[in-house]
């Protein structure tokens, strides 16, 4: 694959964000900056809000109507959930993730019931964001083998596998939080949203957590554009010192997600 005339599908996470709140971008990036400096973190951009809810919807698979019913399962205010210029923060963005992967199993979990094991699961690791939590990689299992027993009506509602008298995750979300989520201080730091094999990750401490080129902190936005103006794979792999094979998947990712 050569040089190419001009090309659409670029994932916008997003210059829209910049232009409408560019005074949050300026704050996210000075505490970013300040955080580094070896001591202890003064604010956890983790829990800052980010992402509108349709760039969420979009990294996680999910429609943005879906995004809104998940929010409003587990107890968002209704006027809020509606409200067109809502919020997500990087720790809401990955329980949208796991909400979306226990959705996306063979036979999906009614929404309603994956907010009930949510807030069951909230009360066990002592949280407000369990889904976002390395106690449900580590527990999840367990803790939502406990839930069953004491709620579901029929084997059929149960959230948790039984593997050989193992209780576990449901294998999409297993195979997320354990494949494609570095963990900070027991939450969720860094997420691989195309899976490693893919060179893009979404850092809150990184571009105001919009996706980028891992290890460069260039937005993919930056790249898919240079590529749809007509650069080759083969120059953007000299550019970001990576190999075609990489800068290609990446590309391609992005575009399939747009």
């Amino acid at each position: 694959m050569g040089h190419r005339g001009s090309r659409g599908g670029i994932l916008r996470l997003d210059c829209a964000r910049s232009a409408m709140f560019p005074h949050r971008m300026r704050e996210r990036r000075k505490v970013a900056e300040a955080n580094r400096d070896g001591g202890p973190l003064r604010v956890d951009l983790r829990s800052e809000k980010a992402y509108t809810i349709g760039q969420a919807a979009r990294l996680a698979g999910i429609s943005a109507a879906t995004a809104r019913r998940w929010l409003a399962a587990i107890g968002r205010d209704h006027a809020e959930v509606r409200d067109p210029d809502l919020l997500l923060s990087f720790f809401e963005l990955i329980e949208l993730v796991v909400f979306a992967r226990f959705r996306a199993q063979p036979n999906p979990v009614k929404v309603e019931r994956i907010a009930r094991a949510h807030a069951f699961a909230g009360t066990e690791f002592g949280t407000l964001h369990p889904f976002a939590s390395l106690k449900l990689l580590q527990l999840g299992g367990h803790v939502l083998h406990h839930f069953d027993i004491e709620t579901a009506v029929h084997v059929a509602d149960w959230i948790a596998l039984d593997m050989a008298g193992h209780p576990t995750l449901p294998g999409l979300v297993q195979s997320e939080l354990d494949r494609n989520v570095d963990y900070r201080d027991g939450f969720a730091g860094v997420w691989h949203p195309r899976g490693r094999g893919v060179p893009i990750i979404v850092d809150p401490y990184i571009a105001g957590g919009r996706p980028v080129l891992e290890g460069h902190g260039i937005t993919i936005e930056t790249m898919q554009r240079r590529w749809a103006a007509g650069e080759s794979f083969d120059e953007l792999a000299v550019d970001y010192d990576l190999s075609r094979a990489a800068i290609e998947r990446a590309v391609q990712a992005v575009s399939r997600a747009a």
